[in-house]
């Protein structure tokens, strides 16, 4: 049996192995040994701190921009949200660049693929983001549409996205 937190519940059951949904994503529970297979979509992050900036500057409403650009597809939130997501934040610099670099490797990885495999690589992305295992994601998921070998590959490219990118004019 393991621990299981249906989408859109706020309760965690048991239920056996075999019956966890192959888009469910194993997670560490932050400060436990708690370990709960979830959808990325329930990640629950910490709520941002007020920035004491009221907007963005240019250069920074042009990075944030050309991130949504690359997932808006994936990740359907209006300009608007995306960019008042950006002010909440305490470091909207950094957030911006964690951003910059995550979608590009989205771009990058899942150019020409179907949505299906979108998805899959979107959840990946957005697992590591989160700070999920990489060596849980490798063990203990199956993904619907991409294979074993693709999910390290998702990863690796999240680990050194310079490596993979490089090669790659993204913009």
């Amino acid at each position: 049996m393991v621990k299981y937190k249906p989408l859109g519940s706020l309760e965690i059951v048991e239920i056996p192995e075999e019956s966890v949904p192959p888009n469910a994503l194993l997670f560490q529970i932050q400060g436990t040994n708690d370990r709960v297979y979830m959808h990325a979509e329930d990640v629950q992050l910490p709520p941002p701190t007020m920035s004491s900036n009221l907007d963005l500057n240019g250069e920074q409403k042009r990075y944030a921009l050309r991130a949504w650009e690359r997932v808006k597809e994936i990740y359907p939130v209006s300009k608007q949200d995306w960019l008042d997501g950006f002010v909440r934040e305490r470091n909207p610099n950094q957030e911006i660049a964690l951003w910059d670099v995550y979608s590009r490797v989205y771009e990058y990885l899942s150019e020409g693929r179907p949505r299906t495999e979108k998805e899959d690589i979107w959840n990946i992305i957005v697992a590591y983001m989160a700070g999920a295992n990489c060596e849980n994601l490798l063990e203990n998921h199956k993904f619907q549409f991409i294979s074993q070998e693709e999910v390290r590959l998702v990863l690796e490219t999240c680990q050194h996205p310079g490596a993979s990118l490089a090669d790659k004019d993204v913009n």
